[in-house]
């Protein structure tokens, strides 16, 4: 080491072999043709010592109060306690005290700014421009992971191959840190050379094809004709004497050809031990939070009316926009009008590459799992185009439920039918009873649990295998970077959907695609999530026969808090407190309104779980596709209110006529909004007969409306 350098860092080598890292006494930085800045040679001497290293000797590397040694113990001196660490966990620790301590300190920053300034800015400039346009390129930075499918074996082959991306990796990662103040435009030029898309592409499609791809079954899948015949669609809330057992739900239903069974087993075996060996993304690919809305193909219309509902309830939320290909790319739209509502496209194929986007031959719901792979998101709030929230969502990612399990989800109305076959593929432990949907809240869980388990006791009743409640993911809430690894099972199970996955999740019940593959990958990885248990239900139009137009979701905090009140009410009267609240029969009707009675006041009413999101789906809330002479189901959708009369849910959704509201985001949309030239020429309709359309039903919506002021858009800025 130079005497330059000794005034900030200096080495010392003990007989035990103890590096210490003294207390920054200056600031210096060299040409970066000789050194990259203070913290690079930092984390070189760190890493270094610690991944390439290799003697017989014990040695220990000191930071702070923390004595990390090669048998992986660290020691912690002003407690004296032992835990252990593994090299990843090391380096991590150092990077965020370094982070902290440095990074964070103000007065060190002013100190580094000051002396930069005075001595070395112009050199740093001059030199750095140099190395950015020559050395330091797009593809130096953009450092693939590729030990992400290598398992241990090969570690120490890989840091050795690879020892300058990964130091240039983590320097890029601070260097970020430390220029993200800089006004100037050496910062911008910093940050165009190191595209975090580009980073972001390799980095995912690098997983893809050496973990997901590579460890995909090789077997031919299922064959339409191996279906068998399908799983009725029961509702959840229904308890039948037909009883969803493990027999019923393997005989006759999805066929397991010769060595299918063995293929899918030994490949899901394989995927998982390589997503266990799998680091959490890098900040520089998964980073804050954000709400992501997929509006590829005919979606466009109804995410543009989602995101304008979200602002108008004051959601500060960045928005992610994914389309699928650039074809979808509109000037306009991306550039103009989504900017303006806090709001940006991002392009499937332009992440991933056109060409191996098109290889993998992925349609609708497999597209909507991989539009949220490549969302710069860690803390996602997911949307389907047609699922309107009427709360403000960002009160989701501070909510008690989701900061402790970092996985939301919400109900759907059927009964789960996954064949017991994908549980013995996936290894579930499979155990004894201990839920009982199988039968009536009157009935004795007593003698439900010695039924024959096999024949006589709800297969998804059973410890080990996911609750028999399916899910709709028209609703996700979830955090990347904490369910990493399940997150990426889950996409393994949508890219191999159709000929693998989905005959096993689904077998005929109601709906498919990627709503069914969260849990289950979920389960693989024992990570925890909450499914919101609280009963959605159907809203609509009509009299004593319901035309069912919209699903009904609730505040997931509010459902936690229900449930402690439910079960602490059942403790009290001596029952069991896992009757389900909702079930359809008298018995239940009866106990669920004693409770409620039971929890009010004559002064406050007891009170339920606030309804949070209206996904509106049938009709969705899409003035294309409303307006379309191809689409007859929707020819007479302006000639009714769809969410019934007015007032009729007001005491589950409050006094705001929803519908109007709606209806008046698109009638913006149409009208003002979307004012593209090229996006009119494409579409069916006209700009102008859309328009008239949907501003004469907005006008037939207020004609009777309780609550006129919900047409008055808040989010639409006025000149």
């Amino acid at each position: 080491m130079s005497n330059s350098t000794s005034g900030f860092l200096q080495k010392n080598r003990s007989p035990n072999g103890l590096f210490a890292l003294s207390t920054m006494k200056s600031f210096y930085v060299n040409p970066l043709k000789r050194r990259l800045v203070l913290l690079g040679v930092i984390l070189f001497v760190i890493i270094v010592n610690l991944v390439f290293t290799h003697t017989n000797s014990t040695r220990s590397y000191s930071f702070d109060n923390y004595y990390i040694v090669r048998r992986r113990n660290v020691k912690d001196v002003s407690s004296a306690g032992v835990i252990q660490v593994d090299d990843d966990g090391f380096v991590s620790h150092l990077t965020d005290q370094i982070k902290q301590e440095l990074l964070l300190n103000d007065a060190f920053l002013a100190m580094v700014k000051q002396n930069v300034t005075d001595r070395y800015a112009e050199e740093f400039k001059s030199d750095l421009q140099k190395e950015i346009d020559s050395q330091y390129t797009r593809e130096l930075f953009g450092l693939r992971q590729k030990d992400l499918g290598l398992f241990e074996d090969l570690k120490v082959k890989f840091a050795r191959d690879h020892k300058q991306e990964i130091i240039d990796y983590v320097v890029h990662d601070v260097l970020t840190d430390l220029l993200r103040d800089d006004t100037t435009k050496l910062a911008e030029t910093f940050s165009s050379k190191l595209s975090p898309s580009e980073t972001r592409g390799k980095y995912y499609r690098d997983i893809i094809e050496n973990i997901l791809l590579a460890n995909g079954p090789k077997s031919k899948g299922f064959a339409s004709y191996d279906h068998g015949i399908d799983v009725p669609g029961n509702q959840f809330r229904e308890v039948t004497q037909l009883v969803f057992s493990r027999e019923y739900l393997t005989n006759h239903r999805t066929k397991f050809k010769e060595g299918v069974f063995d293929d899918l087993q030994q490949s899901h075996d394989a995927v998982v031990k390589a997503l266990r060996n799998l680091s959490p993304p890098p900040k520089s690919v998964v980073n804050g939070d954000g709400i992501v809305i997929n509006g590829g193909g005919a979606y466009l219309s109804g995410a543009l009316i989602v995101i304008g509902q979200i602002r108008e309830t004051g959601s500060k939320l960045p928005i992610e926009l994914i389309l699928n290909s650039d074809l979808e790319y509109d000037t306009q739209i991306c550039d103009q009008l989504l900017p303006s509502l806090g709001g940006k496209c991002l392009v499937i194929e332009r992440e991933l590459g056109k060409e191996f986007v098109q290889s993998l031959k992925l349609e609708k719901f497999q597209l909507k799992v991989m539009g949220l792979l490549i969302s710069s998101f860690d803390n996602i709030i997911a949307l389907d185009a047609d699922s309107l929230p009427i709360k403000n969502v960002d009160s989701l990612l501070a909510s008690d439920v989701y900061l402790t399990n970092k996985f939301l989800l919400w109900p759907d109305l059927w009964h789960k039918g996954t064949a017991p076959k994908y549980y013995e593929i996936a290894r579930f432990p499979i155990g004894e009873p201990v839920r009982r949907n199988g039968i009536s809240n009157d009935a004795s869980f007593a003698e439900y649990i010695v039924r024959n388990k096999d024949t006589e006791i709800m297969f998804h009743d059973l410890d080990g295998v996911p609750p028999a409640m399916g899910v709709e993911s028209g609703e996700l809430v979830f955090s990347k970077h904490d369910h990493f690894r399940s997150f990426l099972l889950s996409l393994y199970y949508n890219i191999f959907g159709k000929t693998y996955y989905y005959p096993m999740l689904y077998q005929g019940t109601f709906g498919l695609g990627d709503r069914e593959t969260f849990i289950p990958a979920l389960h693989v990885f024992n990570e925890p999530y909450y499914l919101v248990r609280y009963d959605l239900w159907f809203a609509g139009y009509g009299g004593e026969k319901l035309e069912e137009t919209t699903i009904v979701q609730h505040d997931p905090q509010q459902a936690v808090e229900f449930f402690v009140d439910w079960g602490r009410w059942l403790s009290e009267k001596g029952m069991d407190t896992r009757l389900a609240p909702f079930q359809d029969n008298d018995y239940t009707r009866k106990l669920f309104e004693e409770f409620k009675t039971t929890m009010s006041t004559p002064e406050k009413p007891y009170k339920l779980p606030d309804v949070y999101f209206l996904h509106v789906h049938r009709p969705k809330i899409d003035p294309l596709a409303n307006t379309s002479p191809d689409e007859d189901i929707h020819k007479d959708i302006f000639s009714r209110r769809n969410l019934g009369e007015p007032g009729k849910y007001a005491s589950q959704f409050g006094k705001t006529d929803w519908e109007l509201k709606f209806h008046s985001i698109s009638q913006w949309l149409v009208c003002d909004g979307i004012t593209s030239d090229d996006f009119w020429k494409q579409a069916k309709v006209s700009k102008q007969s859309t328009c008239r359309a949907v501003s004469k039903y907005v006008d037939f919506l207020k004609s009777d409306s309780q609550d006129l002021q919900a047409s008055e858009l808040h989010f639409i800025k006025k000149d």
